[in-house]
Order: structure tokens, then sequence, then C-alpha cells
């Protein structure tokens, strides 16, 4: 639900200022406008650095919070911060000198002293080079360089020479430090990084006190800047402030300024503010709210869309992955969530019943269409036969049977045995041609599949029409479209020689729905151009170009039918390569496959099934472009 909201002024002595704000800050219930128009403000150095901290200490093993004497948090801060400076410090010096050591290890181990003490005696130097592999050729090998190694592709040479000579095409490599050195170097330097970790890990024991600390400072903060940026002060004395607060708390204004010097009046919106969006909701809708954030904050003019886009994304969720068996693993990893969190937040209790409901819907709707882990059932099985689409699927069949169509002939060709079978469940039972030593049955899947194509478009119907329903107060013309969308539904398979549910299950009969889906699309176009130009003059004229958006739209569902297909398809393939091969390396193809198709069905399921209802359904009946109403209130541990 949104709520209405209202601009309050707020006019008071100055006295009463901390009192007021306090008041308000523990009923959660008015945002304050800014007399700058800056609504948000950047966080003090401190409370930046503890939040660092904290993020710090979450990365370390849980330990008990700390219940001892008095501890300063800023204390704590630092020290974490410093031991996190100081282990970064000490990471960036062991990876310099592992290469150090990739760059002189070739060289060999010796001593450096050992080398300074052979200069002074001979008079000769030792310096190092490399250069890529045979970049020298051997005729041209100078006398005064001796190959060491190669290694990754590079050569490394010495020489013993009284002066710098350069040789050409070479690199010198100037060593510092011998590889025992730098190894030495480098134990010594893990040893500190260990020990500066083990420091680090023993103040996890603060992270709940830190925490604590922060939700003070974050409120201390809120307080803080309302009452110095947004008060405005008249003649030194008196103080007056705009606000918004919803219209259903307006009788919370009396207990708010009990005691207080100071007058709330509600003032008339400018066309130049921007109303905030409050959003109230529970339950189902709260789940809801969440997935509506994710794209967009409705506009204060729209319809809260909560509900329906959990309801609406709950059931694409369950179409695309179209699988009873993967639903009940989501099931598992549910209730797995529910039991094992202790104590969780309201986000994780909200995502937690998202979930399950996902994963309800998933095998509600694999029952229906008889999916179980991509296995070909028999069309006698009853999960197939008592199913929805078996059912269907088997009025289809005896639809086609009676009328010796098309479609029929089309099938016989394909299983010539079939011909003269009149019984529908016999056909389909019948319908199936031996492929690599197995039984296809691929009169059934025909069928189904093309009821579930149809099922998919009928889907985008139902959801766009709901879409301009919604929103004929502000569209007068989306009645009309809605009588155009089911009048081409009806009348388009005349044009494609095919027929529709509708006509199937004895809804509708041909050609009398041919008829009534013309004169339904035909009235609807007109209705839709009439009411546009009504509603919106000489700029209705615009609206015939709507047709082209909503004919894509509906079009758009149709990737819950691909996308259904494809998993079914992905399923049905590991479990044939697993049956192909030995047992135990088949049942472990059978299960890295299921787990990689389940990831894939949740990737697609929750990007698609959003998207159907943040682009295709917001398309007819959301405005958006909202901004959030945030009070200044009490951050709780919760939020």
């Amino acid at each position: 639900m949104i709520n209405k909201i209202a601009k309050f002024l707020f006019i008071g002595i100055k006295e009463d200022i901390d009192i007021f704000f306090t008041r308000a800050q523990n009923q959660g219930k008015i945002e304050f406008i800014p007399a700058s128009g800056q609504m948000r403000h950047e966080y003090p150095r401190h409370i930046q650095d503890l939040i660092s901290a904290i993020s710090v200490l979450h990365k370390q093993q849980k330990l008990d919070s700390y219940h001892g004497d008095v501890i300063v948090p800023a204390e704590i801060v630092d020290y974490v911060l410093t031991l996190k400076k100081t282990i970064e410090t000490l990471e960036e010096e062991a990876r310099l000198l592992k290469l150090d050591i990739t760059r002189v290890g070739p060289l060999g181990d010796f001593s450096l002293m050992e080398l300074d003490d052979l200069r002074q005696r001979t008079g000769r130097q030792m310096r190092f080079y490399s250069s890529k592999h045979e970049a020298i050729r051997p005729d041209n090998f100078p006398d005064d360089l001796i190959h060491i190694t190669t290694d990754h592709d590079l050569d490394y040479y010495v020489s013993f020479t009284k002066h710098t000579i350069h040789f050409h095409g070479l690199i010198e490599l100037h060593v510092q430090d011998s590889v025992g050195q730098l190894k030495s170097k480098l134990r010594n330097v893990e040893i500190n990084r260990t020990k500066t970790k083990e420091k680090l890990a023993s103040q996890a024991v603060y992270l709940e006190l830190l925490k604590d600390s922060l939700l003070c400072e974050f409120n201390h903060f809120n307080f803080k800047t309302a009452k110095e940026e947004i008060t405005d002060q008249v003649k030194g004395s008196l103080f007056s402030v705009e606000a918004w607060m919803p219209v259903k708390q307006k009788e919370e204004l009396s207990e708010l300024l009990k005691g207080l010097a100071i007058h709330a009046e509600e003032i008339a919106v400018e066309k130049s503010d921007k109303i905030p969006t409050a959003m109230e909701n529970k339950g189902v809708g709260a789940i809801g709210e969440d997935l509506v954030h994710i794209y967009d904050t409705p506009a204060t003019g729209d319809k809260d869309p909560s509900k329906w886009v959990f309801f609406s994304f709950a059931f694409f969720f369950a179409v695309i992955i179209a699988d009873a068996g993967y639903g009940f693993i989501y099931l598992l990893l549910g209730l797995f969530m529910k039991f094992k969190i202790k104590s969780p937040k309201p986000f994780m209790r909200r995502f937690t019943t998202l979930v399950l409901t996902l994963a309800t819907t998933c095998i509600v709707w694999g029952v229906l269409i008889s999916s179980f882990f991509g296995l070909q059932l028999y069309p006698g099985n009853p999960l197939v036969k008592y199913s929805l689409i078996g059912e269907i699927t088997k009025q289809k069949v005896a639809y086609h049977i009676e009328r010796q169509d098309t479609s029929y002939h089309e099938m016989i060709t394909a299983v010539p045995s079939l011909k003269g079978i009149t019984d529908p469940e016999t056909f389909l039972e019948k319908g199936f041609v031996i492929k690599e030593g197995k039984k296809d049955y691929v009169i059934m899947k025909g069928t189904s599949d093309t009821i579930m194509l149809e099922f998919s478009i009928l889907i985008g119907m139902f959801h766009v029409s709901l879409g301009l329903l919604r929103n004929l107060r502000k569209h007068w013309a989306g009645i009309g479209w809605v009588s155009a969308i089911f009048g081409s539904y009806l009348y388009f398979p005349k044009i494609l020689g095919a027929v529709t549910l509708a006509n199937v299950l004895g809804i509708t009969i041909p050609p009398a729905s041919f008829e009534l889906g013309l004169q339904m699309l035909c009235l609807g176009l007109g209705v839709a151009l009439i009411l546009s130009f009504i509603q919106n003059k000489w700029g209705g004229l615009g609206e015939i170009v709507k047709s082209i958006e909503i004919f894509a739209d509906v079009l758009s569902y149709l990737r819950l039918y691909a996308l259904g297909l494809a998993a079914m398809i992905l399923a049905d393939t590991f479990n044939s390569i697993g049956t192909m091969v030995h047992f135990a390396f088949g049942f472990l193809i059978i299960i890295i496959g299921h787990c990689t198709n389940m990831v894939l069905g949740i990737m697609g399921g929750v990007i698609h099934g959003l998207r159907l209802n943040f682009l295709e359904w917001y398309h007819h009946c959301f405005e958006g472009g909202g901004r959030l109403f945030q009070p200044l209130r009490n951050i709780t541990g919760d939020d």
C-alpha cells in the first residue's frame, strides 16, 4: 500500500527544538525537508572508520560477544584499522619478495659477501644478464659471457670482467640480495603477517559492540543533521521547518507536540516539490516490496504493485523452472535456511519465505505438467494421466482425431501405426517411435509443447491486460486494447490455419470464434483511438503506435516456454548421458548436470521472472521514478 503524503509546517520556540526532534526521531513518522535542498550528507570520518572496522571484523571467525570492562569503541576501531593496514603492507612486501625470488632464482644461490671478497682480490666484478631464449646466436656468442640456465623462455648469463661491458640484446640484472637472503626475508614477513592476522582475529569479539556503537552514531548523526541543517531560525527565538508525513498519521501530531510551544499546519504542495513515496506492506506484500525496489521506486500516483509482482514472479519462476523435482530441492534449501538461521533479521525472514514460496510453486506447477527431474514418463503413468497437461493433451488429441484435420495427418505421418485409432489415450500410448533403442513418445511430447507455447502467450495476454486495466484511470484507451488483445487471440488462428485451447476445451467454436475475434479486434482498436483522442486531444492519434508495443510485449512472454523447454531438454540430456556410461560415473554426471541445470534455472527464473514484471508489465501500469519516504527515526539492529 502507498500511503498518501501531506506537507506540514512546524513553527515553535527555539528552546523546544531538542525535545521536538528527539520525539520525532523516536516516533519515526516525519521526513524533514532541508532548507538547503540536500537530503543526504556524507558521514563524518569517525563513522566511516567504524563502518570499515566492522567490515574487516565480519570477515573474521565469529566469536562470542565481549562482556567485560567498559571498552572505548574508537580505540578498537583505530587498532583494527592499524592491524588491517599492517597486514596489507606485509602482503605487498611478500608479493615483491616473491617476484624478486622468481627473478633471481635462476641465477642460483650464492653469497654476495663472497662475490665482494672475490672482486677485491681479483679486481673483477661478477655481473648477471638475461635475454629472450636464443636471442644470441652461437656463432656470435661473446667470449666474456657464460650461459647459466634457461628458465621461462629466458636465457640467463654471467660475466666476470674488470670493466663494465654492455652486451647487445641483453638486460643486466642488478642483484641486491641472494635467493637465500630473499627467502629468509619472506619467511620473516610471513611470520609477522600470521601474528598480525591472529591479533586481528582476536578483535572479532568486539564486533557486536562496534555494531551497537555504529547504530548510536547513525542515530546521533541523523538527529544532528535534522536539527542543525533543517532548522530555520526566525529572529533568533523561533524556528520553522517543513516536513512530509503520511496523512493517516496526522492524529499522532498531538502526542508529538504535547507540552511544546510548537504549532503544526498542513500546507499546500508546490509543483517543484518531489513528494516521497511512503510504502507500507506486511506479509507477502513486504516481500513484493523488496522485489519492487530492485528496479525502481513507485511514484506517489502509482498503485502499489508489491503483491502483484510477488505472485506473478512466483508463478513465472515456476513456469521457467518447470520441474517438481527441482522445486523439492529448493524446498529443502528453504527449510534449511528457516531452521538453521537462528534469530534472523526481518529481511532474512522475508527472503526465506520467498524461497519457500518459489519452491512450493515449482512443485505445484511441476506436478501439473508432470515434470520430475526431466524424466520421460509413459503416457499411461498416473502422474501424466491425471495431471493438468495430461488431460489437456488428451482433449487436444481427441479434437484432432474427431476432425481429421491437418494436425491429425501430420501425427499419423510421423507414426503410421496410429491410423484408425480413435481413442485418445491409446493414441498417445502408441504414439511413439524407437530412437536409440528407446521409446520416444513424440505425439505426447509434440502436443504438450504446443500447449505450453500457447499457454505462455495466454499468460502474456492476461498479465498485460491486467496492467492496462489497473491503469484505466490514467489511460482510458486500455479497455480498448484489452478487447483487441483477446480479439487477436480468437481471430488470428483463422489466418494461421490453427486451433486454440479455447477451441479444444469447447469455450469457443470456430468459425463463430473467428467472427467474434474480428469484431473484438476492430472494436478494441476503434475504442482505444477514440478514448485516447478524448483524453489526450490530438496527441491521442499516436495511440495507434501502441499496437506494436502491446504485440511485442505479449510475444515476449514466449520466453517462459523457451526457458522451461530448455530446462527440460537439459535435464533429459543429462539423464540420457548418465545412463550410457558406468553406473558410478553416470550417477556423478547426472548429479552434476542437474545441479548445473538448477543453478541456471535460478538465474533464468530470477532474471526473466522479474523482467516480465519490470519491463513488459510496468509499461502499462507503472510510472516509477519515485523517491522513497525516509523519515527521521532510530535505526535498530533489525535494519
